[in-house]
Order: structure tokens, then sequence, then C-alpha cells
């Protein structure tokens, strides 16, 4: 099986992370890149970011250009 990594993964508002793992996990995926848009989903990929396994979600997070204007 190829291996895979997501690169835009918006862990922050699935249902369920051990659903949205396994999905991954039966794809290929080992390695998804978590991404928020705001303070709220940056706690929440800061949150679940770390090793399940043999998956490794890394945190990746900055600013939206929609949200920009909330930080002028």
């Amino acid at each position: 099986m190829i291996r895979l990594v997501d690169t835009q993964g918006h862990l922050h508002g699935v249902e369920s992370f051990y659903h949205a793992k396994k999905r991954a996990e039966e794809t290929g995926i080992f390695s998804i890149i978590a991404v928020g848009s705001d303070y709220e989903s940056y706690m929440q990929t800061l949150e679940i970011s770390g090793r399940y396994g043999s998956l490794v979600v890394y945190p990746a997070l900055g600013l939206h250009p929609w949200n920009l204007e909330r930080f002028q």
C-alpha cells in the first residue's frame, strides 16, 4: 500500500476522531498536517496533535485571510 500524508486535515471539526483516524489508516495515510483557521480551531488542533499508533498528527497554525480583520 502506498503511504500518504494528508497535508490539510481539518480535524478540529470531526465528530469522531477515532473514526477519522481509522479511515486515514485504512487509506494509507500515516501522517496528517492538521490545520486551523481561528483561535478555537487552533486550540482543538493542538489538543489532538500527537502520535496515535501508526498515525502522527502535526499541527499547522496560521491566520486565514477571512479572519485577518479580527487581528488588526
